[in-house]
């Protein structure tokens, strides 16, 4: 029996480097060829939509009272256009006061990325108290289980086919970026909590690496952006232009090293890319970090600034501490490139429907 699923493209159009994005592409690419696709979009992107998937689009400006009114009304208009069987989102948002069948699969960075005003307040609040009604919550079999949450099911972990080991000998070429021989990655929550700590570290290593591994920055919104250069506008500290998907796998593969401050994104996060690219991250010492990256990691003590100052230029000058954390992230990231993940999601479908 074939499935219609719509998934909700949100992100893909507006923040194409999240993780709720990233995601959808990777599910995208491991979609048995038995499901049809569809993708609501509230606009037309500029780069090429994986072939197996057909875009709905639904015009819809991009502001939290917007936002709100698609989670909330305008994907279930574009599900009953489409004559779909089931919504699969990819953030942990989900309408109040729908009886659509809806699988979620969680992404992002929890409160730390929550944006302010009372729309996107009220948005959370409304996505929160739906997330109560949704038939099945996909989460990762290698991280931790979060407590007291119902119709909760483990698929194995996946990234993009696209992140993968790919050894650049010059920097990669991306017909819209010009990148330096050699850089590092941040890519992850962008609130000014978490970047204020991020320069911090930096400015205690930008002085022994900054001239020759600048820092990209991933993924920021405009506000985010002019926090960043407010508060430290130095050139060793640049952040990344919007650019195609695919081509953000390239700069994965040319990099040094991500570091990553805050939560874990359980699914479609810069942590899985990285390893998938085996480039090794520079992170936070938690029990979610522990389970995702086991060695293929340099981590330090949360609280622990100098510490984390220190690992950024290690990682990058001692090849006794590179070497071994990179090959280790090839070893971790092996059983995400070739699983039953397809297989699975649709038994997901299949148990909702049947429900």
């Amino acid at each position: 029996m074939s499935i219609h699923v719509l998934y909700d493209g949100w992100d893909l159009a507006y923040r194409p480097h999240s993780p709720a994005a990233l995601h959808l592409l990777a599910i995208l690419a491991h979609l048995p060829a038995d499901v049809q696709a569809s993708i609501a979009l509230p606009k037309a992107v500029t780069f090429a939509l994986p072939e197996n998937a057909s875009a709905v689009i639904e015009e819809t400006s991009h502001t939290a009272g917007d936002k709100l009114a698609w989670q909330q009304n305008k994907l279930a208009k574009v599900f009953d256009q489409v004559g779909a069987d089931l919504l699969h989102l990819t953030q942990a948002q989900a309408s109040l006061f729908s009886n659509i069948p809806t699988v979620v699969s969680p992404t992002g960075y929890g409160n730390a990325s929550r944006s302010g005003g009372f729309a996107a307040r009220l948005g959370e609040a409304l996505g929160k108290g739906g997330m109560s009604t949704v038939q099945a919550i996909l989460w990762p079999s290698d991280l931790p289980k979060p407590e007291d949450v119902n119709n909760l099911y483990e698929l194995p972990p996946i990234v993009h086919p696209d992140f993968e080991p790919y050894q650049h000998y010059h920097p990669p070429e991306i017909p819209e970026l010009e990148l330096p021989e050699t850089y590092l990655l941040y890519h992850g929550a962008e609130d000014e909590g978490t970047l204020a700590q991020l320069l911090q570290r930096w400015s205690w290593g930008a002085g022994a690496i900054g001239e020759y591994y600048p820092l990209y920055l991933v993924g920021l919104g405009e506000g985010a952006k002019e926090y960043v250069e407010r508060m430290m506008p130095d050139e060793s500290v640049r952040c990344l232009a919007v650019i195609a998907p695919d081509s953000l796998a390239k700069v994965y593969q040319g990099c040094s090293a991500l570091y990553h401050l805050g939560p874990v994104s359980p699914w479609g996060g810069p942590i899985r890319h990285m390893l998938a690219c085996a480039r090794p991250v520079v992170g936070l010492e938690t029990p979610e970090m522990d389970a995702l990256v086991g060695p293929a990691a340099f981590l330090v003590p949360d609280g622990d600034e100098r510490a984390f100052a220190s690992a950024m230029i290690s990682i990058v000058v001692n090849q006794e501490i590179y070497e071994p954390v990179m090959k280790a992230a090839y070893t971790r990231s092996e059983p995400w490139r070739n699983n039953d993940y397809g297989e699975k999601l649709v038994e997901v479908y299949t148990d909702v429907l049947g429900k």
